[in-house]
């Protein structure tokens, strides 16, 4: 307890192992697939509400098939839609309620992905690539003949490439886990 002008508190206490928990938690990569099958006797309407409502959520239209099918025997059309939309992991929710509120929901689906484990692989091997970067920036500038320099460089050329290799995949990897 501690005392305080107002009379005597308690104090919580964090203990290391909470504080791991919650770094933990907050440092997992997860991406998230949500895939929903809608059917609608309003498609003009629908399909507009899906990519109007992307933009709003603060997300974008990724891929978009749309497909038209006209029974000869009938004046009865099907039309179908396909889209990638891809919104904030944190507004994937409400914008999945947003876009099956006037349309009958067939199904619908999760599916996760934990790259937690590639992720922080590729950021060890990232911050061992800095690392071999800067000596071998280091040692040419210490050469002294031709041969060395042109050795170096090339093994330097190479060390960036992978640098900028991993870089593209943790990119991808942190954009994935961003968008849902």
């Amino acid at each position: 307890y501690n005392k305080s002008e107002s009379g005597y508190t308690t104090e919580s206490t964090t203990t290391s192992d909470d504080v791991a928990k919650d770094e933990n938690a907050l440092a997992r990569k997860i991406i998230k697939t949500y895939r929903i099958r809608m059917e609608t006797l309003e498609y003009d309407v629908a399909a507009a509400l899906i990519t109007s409502a992307a933009e709003s959520f603060g997300g974008y239209i990724s891929e978009a098939t749309q497909e038209g099918v006209s029974s000869t025997s009938s004046s009865y059309t099907t039309r179908s839609a396909t889209y990638t939309v891809r919104v904030p992991a944190e507004r994937a929710d409400a914008y999945i309620e947003h876009i099956s509120g006037d349309c009958n929901v067939l199904s619908s689906s999760l599916a996760t992905q934990d790259v937690t484990d590639s992720y922080y692989g590729y950021q060890a091997r990232l911050d061992s690539l800095i690392v071999q970067e800067e000596r071998l920036t280091a040692m040419m500038e210490k050469a002294q003949t031709l041969s060395e320099l042109l050795t170096l460089e090339d093994k330097l050329s190479d060390v960036r490439a992978e640098i900028n290799g991993i870089n593209s995949s943790l990119q991808l990897m942190d954009k994935s886990v961003t968008y849902s």
